[in-house]
């Protein structure tokens, strides 16, 4: 599944210790099965690739995985970057929560903010699906939740605020593998190949619909 950094201490850098980016076109040369697009964390790149599999070539699932925080300044001008080179875009699904642990709730929310309304704004005829954060377990104990996850959860609070806010359609991959520990790997972020296939098997249910109607 490929590894990526997780930074566990907040800093009052925007940058992480170390930074990544994660793109992919699934199919390049076809212009024309529909296509989607993953904006998202290193979660996002574990089960990717398993929507391609899973959805069986009905659409294809491009991906943006980054480490950046929603402040970052080359945050929008890299998600324009992306879309650009794809064929077409049928719909895009976006979450960053697992990073940019130096925002307050408010700062978090004001970001958030700007990225959708840009993604609206420049692709009106797109449609967009705010994907909730996973839960963070502790590392010594996946059964226990660890203390970063409240922020997870107030996080996903702010993010349907505003999906209900702007009607735009909601994945919860929280609540998807809320209840199961044992798919967690021993970080406590990342997760084992069946854990990865659960977020994967929710997300062909809402491209389907978002795209087939």
């Amino acid at each position: 599944m490929g590894k990526f950094t997780y930074e566990e201490y907040a800093t009052n850098s925007t940058l992480e210790t170390y930074e990544w980016d994660n793109i992919w076109w699934e199919k390049a040369p076809d212009n024309n099965t529909p296509r989607a697009l993953i904006i998202g964390d290193s979660i996002s790149c574990g089960y990717r690739q398993l929507i391609n599999t899973e959805i069986g070539g009905k659409i294809y699932i491009d991906g943006f995985g980054t480490s950046k925080a929603l402040d970052n300044p080359f945050m929008i001008s890299s998600i324009d970057n992306v879309i650009a080179q794809q064929k077409h875009t049928e719909a895009i699904q976006i979450n960053n929560g697992l990073h940019g642990w130096h925002l307050s709730l408010a700062e978090y929310e004001h970001h958030y903010r700007i990225i959708i309304d840009h993604i609206l704004t420049t692709y009106p005829d797109v449609p967009l699906i705010i994907a909730l954060t996973t839960p963070v377990r502790k590392k010594d104990n996946l059964d226990i939740f660890d203390e970063r996850n409240h922020l997870v959860l107030k996080r996903n609070e702010i993010a349907v605020n505003i999906a209900k806010e702007k009607n735009i359609i909601i994945n919860d991959l929280y609540s998807t593998i809320a209840k199961t520990p044992e798919i967690y790997i021993l970080d406590g972020v990342h997760l084992s190949v069946e854990g990865y296939l659960l977020l994967a098997k929710q997300c062909v249910k809402v491209f389907k619909k978002c795209i087939n109607g």
